[in-house]
Protein backbone atom coordinates (compact mmCIF):
# COMPACT_ATOMS: atom_id res chain seq x y z
CA UNK A 1 0.00 0.00 0.00
CA UNK A 2 1.49 3.34 -0.98
CA UNK A 3 1.64 6.17 1.54
CA UNK A 4 -0.78 8.21 -0.57
CA UNK A 5 -3.41 5.49 -0.12
CA UNK A 6 -3.03 5.21 3.64
CA UNK A 7 -5.18 7.57 5.73
CA UNK A 8 -2.19 8.48 7.91
CA UNK A 9 0.42 8.77 5.15
CA UNK A 10 3.09 11.47 5.14
CA UNK A 11 2.00 14.57 3.23
CA UNK A 12 4.45 17.04 4.70
CA UNK A 13 6.94 16.94 1.84
CA UNK A 14 10.65 17.00 2.61
CA UNK A 15 12.13 15.31 5.64
CA UNK A 16 13.37 17.60 8.41
CA UNK A 17 17.08 18.35 8.45
CA UNK A 18 19.27 16.70 11.13
CA UNK A 19 19.83 19.94 13.15
CA UNK A 20 16.05 20.43 13.33
CA UNK A 21 15.59 16.87 14.53
CA UNK A 22 18.35 17.22 17.14
CA UNK A 23 16.88 20.50 18.40
CA UNK A 24 13.43 18.94 18.65
CA UNK A 25 14.77 15.92 20.54
CA UNK A 26 16.77 18.15 22.92
CA UNK A 27 13.78 20.33 23.67
CA UNK A 28 11.54 17.34 24.33
CA UNK A 29 14.15 15.73 26.61
CA UNK A 30 14.54 19.05 28.48
CA UNK A 31 10.79 19.29 29.01
CA UNK A 32 10.74 15.69 30.23
CA UNK A 33 13.63 16.28 32.67
CA UNK A 34 11.98 19.42 34.07
CA UNK A 35 8.63 17.60 34.41
CA UNK A 36 10.29 14.72 36.27
CA UNK A 37 12.10 17.16 38.57
CA UNK A 38 8.93 19.10 39.36
CA UNK A 39 7.05 15.84 39.92
CA UNK A 40 9.68 14.55 42.37
CA UNK A 41 9.68 17.86 44.25
CA UNK A 42 5.89 17.84 44.51
CA UNK A 43 5.96 14.24 45.69
CA UNK A 44 8.40 15.18 48.45
CA UNK A 45 6.26 18.15 49.53
CA UNK A 46 3.13 15.99 49.50
CA UNK A 47 4.80 13.31 51.60
CA UNK A 48 5.71 15.89 54.27
CA UNK A 49 2.23 17.44 54.16
CA UNK A 50 0.54 14.05 54.59
CA UNK A 51 2.85 13.20 57.51
CA UNK A 52 1.82 16.48 59.19
CA UNK A 53 -1.83 15.74 58.47
CA UNK A 54 -1.48 12.26 59.99
CA UNK A 55 0.08 13.75 63.11
CA UNK A 56 -2.83 16.19 63.34
CA UNK A 57 -5.27 13.29 62.93
CA UNK A 58 -3.92 11.73 66.10
CA UNK A 59 -5.20 14.75 68.07
CA UNK A 60 -8.33 15.67 66.09
CA UNK A 61 -9.27 13.09 63.43
CA UNK A 62 -12.46 14.84 62.31
CA UNK A 63 -10.70 18.17 61.67
CA UNK A 64 -7.88 16.39 59.85
CA UNK A 65 -10.42 14.50 57.75
CA UNK A 66 -12.21 17.75 56.89
CA UNK A 67 -8.91 19.37 55.88
CA UNK A 68 -8.04 16.37 53.69
CA UNK A 69 -11.50 16.43 52.11
CA UNK A 70 -11.14 20.12 51.24
CA UNK A 71 -7.71 19.57 49.71
CA UNK A 72 -8.88 16.56 47.69
CA UNK A 73 -11.91 18.52 46.47
CA UNK A 74 -9.82 21.48 45.27
CA UNK A 75 -7.03 19.36 43.82
CA UNK A 76 -9.32 16.88 42.12
CA UNK A 77 -11.59 19.49 40.60
CA UNK A 78 -8.59 21.52 39.40
CA UNK A 79 -6.98 18.46 37.83
CA UNK A 80 -10.11 17.14 36.17
CA UNK A 81 -11.24 20.62 35.18
CA UNK A 82 -7.95 21.22 33.36
CA UNK A 83 -8.06 17.86 31.60
CA UNK A 84 -11.66 18.50 30.56
CA UNK A 85 -10.65 21.89 29.11
CA UNK A 86 -7.81 20.20 27.24
CA UNK A 87 -10.29 17.65 25.86
CA UNK A 88 -12.64 20.44 24.73
CA UNK A 89 -9.76 22.27 23.02
CA UNK A 90 -8.61 19.03 21.40
CA UNK A 91 -12.11 18.28 20.13
CA UNK A 92 -12.64 21.83 18.84
CA UNK A 93 -9.32 21.69 16.99
CA UNK A 94 -10.23 18.35 15.46
CA UNK A 95 -13.64 19.63 14.34
CA UNK A 96 -12.01 22.67 12.77
CA UNK A 97 -9.53 20.39 11.01
CA UNK A 98 -12.42 18.28 9.69
CA UNK A 99 -14.12 21.36 8.27
CA UNK A 100 -11.05 22.78 6.52
CA UNK A 101 -9.69 19.34 5.52
CA UNK A 102 -6.33 20.16 7.08
CA UNK A 103 -4.94 18.78 10.30
CA UNK A 104 -3.72 20.50 12.30
CA UNK A 105 -5.68 23.54 11.14
CA UNK A 106 -3.79 26.77 10.51
CA UNK A 107 -2.95 28.78 13.64
CA UNK A 108 -3.59 25.82 15.93
CA UNK A 109 -1.73 26.34 19.21
CA UNK A 110 -2.47 22.78 20.31
CA UNK A 111 -0.56 20.93 17.59
CA UNK A 112 2.44 23.08 16.69
CA UNK A 113 5.30 21.57 14.67
CA UNK A 114 3.63 18.35 13.64
CA UNK A 115 3.10 16.59 10.34
CA UNK A 116 0.36 18.22 8.31
CA UNK A 117 -2.41 16.11 6.80
CA UNK A 118 -4.74 17.31 4.06
CA UNK A 119 -7.85 16.03 2.33
CA UNK A 120 -9.13 12.58 3.26
CA UNK A 121 -6.14 11.93 5.50
CA UNK A 122 -6.93 15.05 7.50
CA UNK A 123 -10.50 13.85 7.97
CA UNK A 124 -9.31 10.50 9.34
CA UNK A 125 -6.96 12.19 11.80
CA UNK A 126 -9.60 14.77 12.77
CA UNK A 127 -12.22 12.08 13.37
CA UNK A 128 -9.80 10.22 15.62
CA UNK A 129 -9.05 13.52 17.40
CA UNK A 130 -12.74 14.08 18.06
CA UNK A 131 -13.04 10.59 19.54
CA UNK A 132 -9.98 11.10 21.76
CA UNK A 133 -11.01 14.60 22.85
CA UNK A 134 -14.53 13.45 23.69
CA UNK A 135 -13.14 10.47 25.62
CA UNK A 136 -10.86 12.81 27.59
CA UNK A 137 -13.80 15.05 28.51
CA UNK A 138 -15.92 12.04 29.53
CA UNK A 139 -13.13 10.57 31.66
CA UNK A 140 -12.52 13.97 33.26
CA UNK A 141 -16.19 14.32 34.17
CA UNK A 142 -16.18 10.79 35.59
CA UNK A 143 -13.01 11.51 37.58
CA UNK A 144 -14.47 14.73 38.98
CA UNK A 145 -17.70 13.01 40.01
CA UNK A 146 -15.78 10.17 41.70
CA UNK A 147 -13.63 12.74 43.51
CA UNK A 148 -16.71 14.59 44.75
CA UNK A 149 -18.27 11.32 45.90
CA UNK A 150 -15.08 10.42 47.80
CA UNK A 151 -15.05 13.83 49.48
CA UNK A 152 -18.72 13.50 50.44
CA UNK A 153 -18.13 10.11 52.03
CA UNK A 154 -15.02 11.33 53.77
CA UNK A 155 -16.94 14.25 55.31
CA UNK A 156 -19.97 12.19 56.35
CA UNK A 157 -17.88 9.52 58.05
CA UNK A 158 -17.71 10.27 61.76
CA UNK A 159 -15.66 7.26 62.83
CA UNK A 160 -12.67 8.04 65.00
Amino acid sequence: MESSEHPLGDTSGAAPSPPDVRRAVRSRVAVLVVAIGVGLLLQLLLRHHLADLQARAADDPIAARAQLAGEVRVGGLALFGLTALLGVAWTATAIQGWRVRRFPPSRSWLWGGNRIFTGVQARWVAAFGVVLGTALVACSVAGASITLEMVTRLLTCRAR
